[in-house]
């Protein structure tokens, strides 16, 4: 059966258009019988908050194609998908940035008693034009996946293409994608759709020595570390490179392996938004708390809270394994319970690339799962019951199995294994007992290492993504470049603070930048680089940053060239991330680690600390108070700090750690000592026989 679009924006049948094929793994919303499913797309052109197009299909019952499946191989299961093949117009967009227009699919369900939303998928104008299929990972409000909760969930997919024909003739033809697209249930597209290789378009798959597949999700900086391994095993292997992770960070990894010389780096999305969910007033409250108790609890909740990208990277794996096997499966510190859950599942060797050693447990009693600082300067005894009780991994790993294990989710991690036809098991015991590889990228010498992890617990380096070769700018913005050199010519050190991602106030952050520049016993001035906070600023402290700022002596900018502005600075003010905080301690200078402090935060600090070149770590509340006392010391070229940083070695400014890497993980894969993690309930997925188990982990038909 054929169907039309209807079209309610008044466009009719002119312009572009893109044929809805169907969606796999709709989830059932009717009681009985099958549900009614249709697809609206939504056009939004720049800023606009209503749609300048919006068309839909006509319902169509879901399981139409699994019924059909079902008559031909005599077996009995619903896949939950709805063949649609409408095609929708989407009206005439010769006019407008097709970078800034969105086209938004909203899949809903037409007869229910409850609200009918099931999902969406949003894409750019730009992108849906470039190729000629897409698949779409379908998302709810809050970024999680859209799951069909049969066993094990399996993830909703929408499966569109545009048709070249009614793309204006201005705008470049779409890449044809191979292998040609299949008609549903047979929905296997290539994973050269997001592909930075020439290969992507060719006659046939090519093939390379190797493949392995990287699982992370989180803050820019947890997925940053991978981009620059896959675009080393790339470019010096040769190797595919298939990178799981949120949708917001696509353009970032496609674009930042775009110059890889040899090999490709291609992108799969693992459903989640860190950023959104992260942005409510909740959790915004729990991040900006200063006690080891909340870290404590955000810190064992950390991977429970991605466990809805688990069914979506167990479908991404069997899709990536039918475009060439993969060898190895790569799990940041977010995803290693689920790493080792379908490491043991597809029966693929699993390397845990950890980035923050600390969650990595033992009995040494100097072994601190949280890094204590000093949050409560009137009851300090409070201080000390909470570094006693609530910064050991003895309180940590019970706590971590309290989360994953939560009898109230349907996404708990004994759920997800035994849904997955696994057993249970403790995420770190087995890790352990099985001396499964764990890469650390940091220089040996950051810290001491725990007499009782394994010896396949390594240090390497530190891995930085640089800039492509000619991108980086010869010099400074003109704004930044002018102030600096304003500042030398008036005889004041130069002062860089700068929280990244994290959310300080402003009010909070030109309260201590007036009182440094102001106070100071050196003259200095301050440049704070970031994202400027809504919040507001109280009227005496915005007058004098106003004050401070008509003289040259201090400068708020959205963002500058790190590699080149922290070489003009004299000391540093940072939030404690890996890169930020080592960078910064390779300019040989005095640093202070201060702002919300989650996590691996405070533990740099304390290294920072540690290595005589700052004071302890302390929340941006207490900063406030030592603030002068910092840049009063950290600018006097006698003392301790100045010296000890001055002969600091934490690896020469320009190196990347990149090919350093490279190497463990190629003597890693190529050992031919890599394995699985173990499959103890192999003989119970035996049990399940032929169910949506097994058809939704083989991979796609071929």
């Amino acid at each position: 059966m054929e169907f039309t679009g209807v079209a309610i924006a008044g466009k009719g049948e002119m312009g572009v258009a893109v044929v809805i094929h169907g969606l796999t793994s709709v989830p059932k919303m009717d009681i009985i019988g099958h549900s009614d499913t249709f697809v609206r797309a939504e056009v939004f052109v720049g800023d606009e908050k209503k749609p300048r197009t919006s068309v839909r299909t006509i319902a169509v019952a879901q399981g139409k194609a699994a019924g059909e499946l079902s008559k031909k191989s005599g077996e009995k299961y619903d896949r939950g998908d709805a063949m649609v093949d409408d095609t929708l117009h989407l009206g005439e967009l010769d006019d407008v940035d097709r970078r800034k227009t969105r086209v938004r699919f909203t899949v809903r369900n037409q007869e229910t008693l409850v609200a009918g939303f099931i999902g969406e998928a949003t894409i750019t104008l730009d992108e849906l034009a470039s190729r000629t299929s897409h698949t779409l990972l379908v998302h709810l409000k809050n970024g999680d996946p859209t799951l069909r909760w049969v066993v094990p969930p399996t993830p909703c997919e929408l499966h569109v293409s545009v048709v070249a024909e009614s793309l204006p003739s201005s705008w470049p033809a779409p890449a044809a994608m191979l292998p040609p697209y299949r008609p549903l249930p047979y929905v296997a597209e290539s994973l050269g759709r997001l592909s930075t290789s020439p290969s992507a378009t060719a006659d046939a798959p090519k093939s390379y020595p190797r493949h392995v597949l990287m699982m992370s999700r989180g803050t820019r900086g947890d997925v940053q570390p991978f981009v620059a391994l896959a675009r080393g095993l790339a470019s010096e292997l040769g190797w595919l490179v298939t990178i799981v992770t949120e949708l917001a960070w696509r353009d970032f990894v496609v674009g930042k392996c775009a110059d890889v010389s040899a090999g490709a780096v291609r992108f799969l999305p693992s459903g989640g938004d860190t950023a959104l969910q992260t942005s409510g007033y909740v959790e915004q409250t729990a991040m900006a708390t200063k006690t080891e108790v909340m870290q404590m609890i955000m810190l064992a909740a950390s991977e429970a809270n991605f466990f809805a990208s688990a069914p979506v990277v167990a479908h991404q794996i069997s899709r990536a394994n039918a475009d060439q096997r993969i060898d190895a499966l790569i799990s940041g510190f977010t995803m290693t319970g689920v790493g080792l859950m379908l490491s043991e599942r597809f029966n693929v060797p699993i390397i845990n690339y950890c980035l923050q050693p600390t969650c990595i447990p033992s009995t040494d009693r100097e072994w601190q799962s949280v890094t204590p600082i000093e949050t409560h300067t009137m009851l300090s005894f409070i201080d000390k019951i909470e570094e006693h009780s609530f910064t050991s991994h003895s309180t940590l790993q019970p706590l971590k199995r309290l989360f994953e294990s939560n009898p109230f989710s349907t996404l708990s991690l004994p759920k997800l294994r035994a849904a997955f036809g696994l057993q249970s098991s403790d995420t770190w015991s087995a890790i352990l007992g099985q001396a499964l590889p764990v890469v650390i990228p940091m220089n040996p010498s950051t810290f001491t290492r725990p007499s009782t992890w394994h010896p396949k617990i390594h240090t390497t380096d530190f891995i930085f993504l640089r800039d492509k070769p000619g991108e980086r700018r010869a010099t400074l913005s003109d704004e930044v470049g002018l102030f600096c050199a304003r500042a030398r010519e008036q005889g004041r050190k130069l002062v860089v603070m700068t929280f990244s991602s994290m959310p300080i106030s402003r009010g909070k952050m030109l309260a201590c930048a007036v009182k440094m520049v102001s106070q100071c016993a050196t003259p200095m001035s301050l440049i704070y680089v970031g994202k400027r906070q809504p919040d507001t600023v109280p009227t005496a402290v915005r007058k004098q940053a106003a004050a401070l700022t008509a003289d040259g002596s201090l400068l708020e900018v959205d963002r500058a060239d790190f590699g080149l502005l922290f070489q003009q600075m004299d000391a540093f003010i940072v939030h404690g991330g890996l890169g930020t905080t080592v960078e910064a301690m390779r300019m040989k200078k005095p640093v202070a680690v201060t702002g919300i402090l989650l996590f691996d935060q405070r533990w740099w600090g304390a290294v920072v600390h540690e290595k005589g070149i700052g004071p302890p770590p302390v929340h941006i509340e207490v900063f406030k108070s030592t603030c002068v006392s910092f840049v009063n010391k950290a600018l006097d070229p006698t003392s301790d700090w100045a010296r000890n940083a001055a002969q600091l070695d934490m690896g020469a400014e320009e190196e990347d750690g990149v090919h350093a890497n490279v190497s463990h993980f190629a003597q890693l894969v190529e050992s031919g000592e890599l394995v699985p993690a173990t499959r103890a309930a192999r003989e119970s997925l035996k049990k399940l026989g032929r169910s949506s188990v097994e058809m939704s982990l083989e991979g796609p038909p071929i």
